[in-house]
């Protein structure tokens, strides 16, 4: 019995080592962050995050400036690139970032990173927003706008985080009890469909933006990518972080308008 525990433990224990996860080269790590386009992309965050919440033109330059400061706090993008890169980290291996960086290093991805880095900024949104008839009458890029958020799942998180942003602002400025939480939750339930409607809207107006000077030749190869094993994991792993981040985010967002209230 004592040599089929000490044997059960040696196999326990090779068992266990081979499911821990395998160190990833920080140097090429980094690499793959900067090269995919998501070092540059959240650094923008803040900015387009104001660029979105400023759009009212009768907020006084007092309330204006508070709320750009709590965005700044609250959406730090090295905090949020580390809680992305402790997820990512966890799901890739060595051998994914080595295969990914083939694609990351070629003209075809530089010339689509590009493009997603360039229409991330402050300034992108505004000419999306100002353009959005325009963008949507391309329909083989709406088209592969739907296909690449259906890849991705980007609407079904964008609506929770959507949801749950919500949730912490109405909870930060209000105070409410139990009951009336539960109100707004129900409410909000009822909003669900609508909620959804808009931010896929808004999503596929975004991937048409941001692809929009890309030929359908070069869409259909970076599709191919998107498709591939390690790009999935890589893509579903980074907006996992994403997510987890933004939520994180919001909470400190929250907190901070419910302390500029009172």
């Amino acid at each position: 019995m004592k040599k089929f525990i000490q044997v059960s433990l040696i196999i326990l224990g090779l068992f266990t080592s081979s499911l821990a996860a395998e160190k990833i080269d920080e140097k090429s790590f980094d690499k793959l962050m900067t090269l995919s386009g998501i070092n540059k992309q959240i650094q923008e965050y803040p900015d387009v995050i104001k660029a979105s919440f400023n759009q009212d033109e009768n907020i006084d330059e007092k309330e204006l400036q508070e709320r750009n400061f709590i965005i700044d706090k609250s959406f730090e993008a090295k905090k949020i690139l580390k809680t992305i890169g402790d997820d990512v980290k966890k799901k890739i291996t060595n051998k994914d970032i080595e295969n990914l960086l083939v694609w990351y290093e070629s003209d075809l991805g530089k010339k689509i990173t590009k493009a997603e880095e360039e229409s991330s900024t402050p300034e992108a949104y505004q000419d999306m927003i100002q353009n959005t008839s325009t963008i949507m009458q391309d329909k083989k890029k709406v088209f592969f706008a739907k296909r690449v958020d259906k890849l991705l799942d980007v609407t079904n998180m964008v609506s929770e985080l959507q949801k749950n942003t919500a949730t912490a602002i109405f909870s930060a400025n209000n105070h409410p009890t139990k009951a009336e939480m539960a109100i707004f939750r129900s409410q909000l339930s009822l909003e669900s469909a609508r909620i959804k409607e808009n931010v896929e809207k808004m999503v596929i107006l975004s991937f048409a933006y941001s692809y929009r000077n890309i030929d359908e030749k070069e869409l259909k190869s970076y599709m191919s990518f998107l498709k591939q094993e390690d790009t999935q994991k890589f893509n579903k792993a980074v907006m996992s972080g994403i997510v987890k981040a933004l939520n994180n985010s919001v909470a400190d967002m929250s907190s901070l308008f419910s302390q500029m209230s009172k």
